[in-house]
């Protein structure tokens, strides 16, 4: 489930260009598989795809993002999706 529910993100994101439902699938990974490595990948996306929704959280979750994962190769993308010097 994790999976599927990171390919839709993807897909809702970069083919469809429908960012708050990718948002909300790249939550549902993490809520489905907080532990796994592709979480981390996918509170990334999510970060991204409420960037582009333009959505205010973006930068919240960015910073919650770089405190939890501060040694992330995707950390240079999120501080830059989040608004984060």
């Amino acid at each position: 489930a994790p999976l599927a529910a990171f390919t839709l993100g993807r897909v809702l994101l970069d083919d469809l260009g429908r960012a708050r439902e990718a948002a909300a699938a790249f939550e549902r990974v993490r809520t489905l598989a907080p532990d796994m490595p592709l979480a981390e990948d996918a509170f990334a996306r999510q970060i991204e795809a409420l960037f582009r929704a333009q959505a205010p959280e973006a930068r919240q979750l960015a910073e919650a993002f770089e405190k939890k994962y501060p040694t992330s190769a995707r950390l240079r993308a999120v501080r830059h999706f989040g608004g984060l010097p």
